[in-house]
């Protein structure tokens, strides 16, 4: 019980009644608490490293995950939030590693299926990308994400009307999501598509002050329209408001980071995140 009061807890989304801060502090002191009553259970321990993960404590959570893992070498979600971190930490074939074990225990799983196919992207592996977004649709045509990763993979192929197609599709199954919104805003942005890009930065704009988004989704639409300064000034409203959980993407999204992996101010926002290049 306690375990599933700190996975509700980490997983929900900040907004005008709870920060992320505070939702972090909860899913925290229930892991612990579970833990307190029984040390044993792969669960908890998993909890904890997704807690671990989201607040950019890395070695604690890989040390947390590889504890999970010998307790239940069988769960699951320990391999697929591991194979996350991995990603993170820019160490992709431990990551897909992790995920194809995560996805023989769970074969079924959509979101572990959209976990390996980011991981493929970020690898440049547009090719097992695509395959492994197919295979996601399979599972559940109306799942987001399946169609998000398919997107950007068909992005980086120049086949800009069926990216946009997939992510007009992602964001509307999502209902709305605002991390799917920034994708589809990215997509137009390097369709050329600058008025609808600059459309989706208005939205988002109105979402960052209901606080049901983050800049850094803002700052992939800047990106995506070449306009590195207006990026880095959202970004930099991440970092003031401490929305961890949204700089993450900056990690998690590497093909659409990579255009100011040369920047001294994105190295910077590494060394503060605590991760290197």
């Amino acid at each position: 019980g306690y375990v599933g009061l700190a996975d509700s807890h980490l997983l929900l989304h900040p907004d005008e009644s709870r920060s992320e801060d505070e939702n972090y502090a909860k899913a925290k002191a229930y892991a612990e608490r579970a833990l307190q009553i029984d040390d044993s259970p792969a669960e908890a321990h998993t909890s904890l490293a997704g807690i671990n993960s989201l607040t950019w404590k890395w070695e604690d959570a890989e040390r947390n995950f590889q504890r999970a893992i010998d307790l239940n070498p069988n769960y699951p979600t320990a391999h697929h939030w591991r194979g996350v971190l991995l990603q993170d930490l820019g160490r992709f074939d431990e990551a897909l590693t992790s995920l194809k074990r995560a996805q023989e225990l769970d074969p079924l799983s959509r979101v572990i299926g959209f976990a390996r196919a980011l991981v493929h992207l970020g690898k440049d592996d547009v090719t097992a990308c695509i395959e492994q977004a197919k295979k996601t649709i399979d599972l559940d045509p109306n799942y987001y994400g399946g169609h998000a990763v398919l997107g950007h993979a068909y992005l980086k192929q120049r086949l800009y009307r069926e990216a946009l197609e997939e992510l007009n599709r992602s964001f509307e199954l999502s209902g709305n999501d605002s991390q799917m919104l920034g994708w589809l805003g990215y997509g137009h942005a390097v369709a050329g598509q600058r008025s609808k890009a600059f459309s989706v930065v208005k939205e988002l704009e109105e979402k960052y002050r209901r606080q049901e988004a983050g800049g850094t989704e803002i700052a992939e639409v800047y990106i995506g329209l070449g306009d590195h300064d207006q990026a880095f000034a959202w970004l930099d409203k991440d970092v003031q408001a401490r929305r961890r959980r949204s700089l993450r993407e900056i990690r998690t999204c590497w093909w659409i980071f990579g255009a100011v992996k040369s920047d001294p101010r994105y190295t910077s926002l590494l060394k503060y995140m605590g991760l290197s290049q």
